[in-house]
């Protein structure tokens, strides 16, 4: 029990660094997008990386910016049966979501996402606009390990052809993407 108590702590102070210093984030999503709307408007140009910057610095936030707000309990939820519990039901109704919706949605949500992802870090997809964000993937610590060629099959299975095929792109199989097999 100790051990466990040792990680939840460990858990809490990265989630505090991560949180504090991930909210800087949205003042820097504020500043790029304000410079995007004056760059357009007052001098009549832009700089599509400037306005694919400020949806990366959002998602971003919003991403590596939850843990924390759930951990300081700042979290959108709808207080109908939360407010007038008491401490402990509190406890077991923030479980019980989390098991009962929190868990099956963030499996779908891989099972459904990762094929995307996969596809598009093996093709290294970068932005489809010219002048846009470059594909972070090539950055990416992990990158190596996750999706080195040969931890990755080199064919597409949910599409029944080869990656390096032309016609490999999601938006080949049109705009609902894969279909997959019952």
């Amino acid at each position: 029990m100790r051990a466990l108590a040792g990680f939840v702590r460990f858990a809490e102070a990265v989630n505090d660094v991560v949180g504090r210093t991930v909210a800087y984030f949205t003042l820097a999503t504020v500043l790029i997008c304000a410079t995007v709307v004056i760059i357009r408007y007052v001098f009549e140009t832009g700089f599509i990386w400037l306005q694919e910057l400020y949806v990366w610095t959002h998602a971003a936030a919003f991403m590596l910016g939850a843990g924390f707000t759930l951990m300081v309990n700042r979290h959108v939820r709808v207080d109908i049966l939360y407010a007038t519990r008491s401490e402990r039901t509190r406890a077991w109704l923030d479980l019980l979501s989390t098991i009962v919706f929190l868990f099956p949605w963030l499996i779908v949500l891989w099972y459904y996402a990762w094929p995307y992802v996969a596809s598009s870090w093996a093709l290294g997809e970068e932005s489809p606009q010219v002048g846009g964000m470059p594909a972070l993937r090539k950055e990416m610590p992990m990158e190596p390990r996750v999706t080195r060629p040969s931890r990755i099959s080199k064919r597409a299975p949910w599409r029944g052809h080869s990656i390096s095929q032309p016609n490999s792109s999601p938006s080949a199989n049109g705009p609902s993407g894969p279909k997959r097999s019952a």
